[in-house]
């Protein structure tokens, strides 16, 4: 939640989770690139077309995003000469550093259980291994990995502009003698939740009013109390475990693309 970027303009394009999966897939282009290849690396249109090919988003939709992307430093041309006929796109080291942060913080999460995660942990100190392991993470999108096929339904969370961190602050929200996620009730602050995720108040309202026609959470307290029902509560458990088990295979199919972590120093 803290790392969380609800810039208004941005969700006036994609939604969060759009958002992820573009970045994720302009990474991906971009570190599969063969040298002396034309076809292969980083381009607007490329980048366009996977989007489309994935169906969450048209390409003028995506060629904004592009757009924004580099204007938020993000993206960058290629200053390569030969690359700047290819009208390549790189990277930048805030892109990069960005989703090195998250998956540091969800191989933490998974050492706490498997060894995967400690391997993974010490490979993320080498150069080669991001590169490995987000491969290995977008390959497994591509031939039709869904970590929400696991809780049909969070895509009412996940597809709207701050629904991930709204559901997140209800998660974390609890009182500290219950469960995580809570079963008891959670205060909320509609006015808190539009300003410290980007979003607007009527946007807040109804997502939690659709929320709760749904049978995902129950209000109360005039509107200002949730209590999150079994359905969810359920279904973010499965999320997240999928999600996590996902990592530990990627981690250490990584491992052993560039070699066992255990031989670093």
């Amino acid at each position: 939640m803290d790392h969380y970027n609800g810039n208004r303009v941005l969700n006036a394009l994609v939604n969060d989770r759009g958002r992820m999966r573009m970045a994720f897939l302009a990474l991906y282009l971009h570190y599969t690139r063969r040298l002396g290849d034309p076809n292969s690396g980083l381009t607007v249109n490329r980048l366009k077309a996977l989007c489309v090919e994935q169906k969450f988003c048209s390409g003028g939709r995506a060629e904004a995003m592009i757009a924004l992307m580099r204007m938020f430093g993000y993206l960058r041309e290629s200053t390569n000469d030969q690359d700047r006929r290819l009208k390549l796109l790189i990277p930048t080291d805030k892109l990069i550093r960005t989703h090195v942060e998250r998956w540091l913080w969800h191989l933490e999460a998974v050492a706490m259980v498997l060894d995967e995660g400690r391997l993974g942990l010490e490979a993320l100190k080498r150069p080669e291994f991001m590169p490995a392991l987000l491969r290995q993470l977008v390959e497994r999108h591509l031939a039709g990995l869904r970590i929400l096929d696991a809780a049909p339904g969070l895509e009412m969370f996940t597809d709207r502009n701050g629904g991930w961190m709204i559901l997140f602050s209800l998660i974390t929200g609890g009182d500290a003698r219950d469960t995580v996620p809570p079963s008891g009730p959670v205060s909320i602050s509609i006015s808190g939740l539009a300003r410290r995720f980007g979003v607007s108040r009527v946007h807040v309202r109804k997502l939690l009013a659709d929320a709760a026609a749904e049978g995902f959470i129950v209000r109360s307290g005039h509107g200002e109390e949730v209590v999150m029902q079994p359905r969810v509560r359920e279904g973010i458990l499965e999320v997240f475990s999928l999600l996590l088990v996902t990592f530990a295979q990627a981690a250490m199919a990584a491992v052993e693309e560039v070699g066992d972590a255990r031989a670093v120093a």
